[in-house]
């Protein structure tokens, strides 16, 4: 049993993303309490996975998508796991977005719906 897979984190970190890049489809953005902590959290359409998200990253999707975090709904961006991240005036693993949209996704602010939402009956052809 790997222990890191059995009792994974409910947020994306530097060690989920040890397997390389994962694109991921914006659902909303939330304020959420965490140990006495307010921060933004993103969830996905493709994953169970939140991310907690700090100024760099913010920034980073506020220049892909723009300014305004409810319209980052439906948008896709690429998360990495980055080595350089300072923590503690220490370099430590962290998650970082890249600057560019993921190739070959769309990115008309629609919302598809998650793998299993709907059944080939749904589909007019």
């Amino acid at each position: 049993m790997k222990v890191s897979e059995t009792f994974g984190s409910a947020f994306l970190n530097a060690e989920s993303l040890a397997g390389g890049d994962q694109n991921l489809q914006i659902s909303e953005v939330t304020r959420e309490h965490l140990g006495g902590r307010r921060p933004y959290v993103i969830s996905f359409l493709n994953s169970e996975q939140q991310l907690v998200i700090n100024k760099a990253i913010a920034v980073q999707i506020a220049a892909l998508h723009g300014d305004e975090s409810d319209a980052w709904r439906g948008k896709w961006i690429t998360v990495f796991r980055d080595s350089t991240v300072m923590f503690d005036d220490k370099p430590a693993p962290g998650v970082r977005v890249r600057p560019t949209v993921p190739p070959g996704v769309g990115n008309s602010g629609l919302v598809s719906a998650r793998q299993g939402d709907v059944s080939s009956e749904d589909i007019p052809f």
